[in-house]
């Protein structure tokens, strides 16, 4: 499912031409998969991944030009809030592991989605409250791949809870790179698993 917002003014459009590096699905513990915020999930072309891929650039977002989880070149800005609803009405949100790692797959269709990634969880998916989360397993570190696809894990803090979205739920996580036409990356949506939903208490 595409939600599309709004679509921001052309900025230096030729550097995002290449824009790489899609988080394309979560797999949750609990067995439900989600998709990443921005991706048509019956969509599999070369150029359609290119389309998809978040940019996540924190002077845009300051500029209010785009929202925490950035734009799409296919789609424009991501808007957090109807992407949430959507995956409450569906199939529920996938749930993290036992130890609060997050297992995404991202598809890296050209260079600049190359690693590595820094990923934050936001537990009332608003990110107002983004806390740093520990990757440990992440996106190679190479500028010459093509088409490939990784495996990104990251860890949701001890003891956090997840309570945003319609069903007072989810987590949003988001994870990006440092790529200078970028940085590339996406957000997703996921919960708490059930032996580990101590009120988190931030520092």
């Amino acid at each position: 499912m595409k939600v599309i917002s709004k679509l921001v003014p052309p900025l230096a459009a030729a550097l995002y031409v290449s824009a790489h590096g899609v988080i394309t699905d979560v797999f949750g513990a609990n067995g439900l998969r989600g998709v990443g915020f921005g991706v048509v999930s019956t969509i599999t072309t070369l150029d359609q991944f290119q389309q998809e891929s978040s940019i996540i650039n924190d002077n845009e977002i300051a500029g209010r030009l785009t929202g925490i989880c950035g734009r799409t070149l296919g789609g424009g800005v991501i808007d957090v809030q109807a992407m949430l609803a959507g995956i409450a009405s569906t199939a529920g949100l996938p749930t993290a592991f036992p130890d609060g790692s997050v297992n995404m797959k991202l598809f890296q269709p050209g260079t600049d989605g190359a690693g590595p990634y820094t990923c934050e969880v936001s537990p009332s998916a608003t990110g107002e409250d983004f806390a740093e989360m520990v990757v440990s397993m992440d996106v190679l570190r190479r500028f010459n791949a093509e088409t490939i696809t990784f495996s990104l894990i990251a860890q949701i803090p001890k003891g956090m809870t997840c309570t945003g979205g319609p069903n007072a739920n989810a987590c949003l996580i988001r994870c990006r790179n440092s790529a200078i036409g970028g940085p590339f990356g996406g957000c997703a949506a996921g919960q708490c698993h059930p032996a580990s939903r101590i009120r988190y208490r931030m520092s």
